[in-house]
């Protein structure tokens, strides 16, 4: 049972090891660097949280908006076409 939950670590290890690597490739710097600076890049994404889930929320509603209006459009444009 625990080999499952062993293998998923793993997993979820490798790939963070490889986001690390890309990140310092990316950037230019060492590895060591990028490891030293995750605790504040962490923070910083955290801290960042609501106002990207506010963003998103708004981004939803507004598109949510659009798609009523278009549809009411379609909707209206069927009706039209069927009167006539």
């Amino acid at each position: 049972m625990r080999l499952p939950l062993v293998l998923a670590g793993a997993a979820a290890a490798a790939a963070a090891v490889q986001r690390v690597r890309r990140m310092a490739e990316e950037e230019g710097r060492p590895v060591s660097e990028i490891l030293a600076d995750l605790p504040e890049r962490l923070r910083k994404d955290l801290a960042s949280l609501p106002d990207d889930l506010r963003a998103a929320l708004d981004d939803a509603r507004d598109a949510g908006e659009r798609r009523e209006h278009a549809l009411d459009r379609e909707l209206d444009e069927a009706a039209a076409a069927g009167e006539g």
